[in-house]
């Protein structure tokens, strides 16, 4: 499980996150947004071959 964010600051520079804990909440800043990472991949089976 991995995600990353990029936001954008008020003086146009990018700020770089990454998140792997599933415990984790994810904060959105544009809209009043936040995600647990498990709630993000809930129904996504790791052990799935393709």
């Amino acid at each position: 499980m991995h995600v990353e964010q990029y936001w954008k600051t008020d003086n146009n520079k990018w700020i770089f996150s990454e998140f792997a804990d599933e415990n984790t909440s994810l904060n959105l800043a544009s809209v009043p947004c936040q995600i647990l990472l498990a709630d993000i991949y809930d129904k996504v089976d790791f052990n799935a071959k393709v």
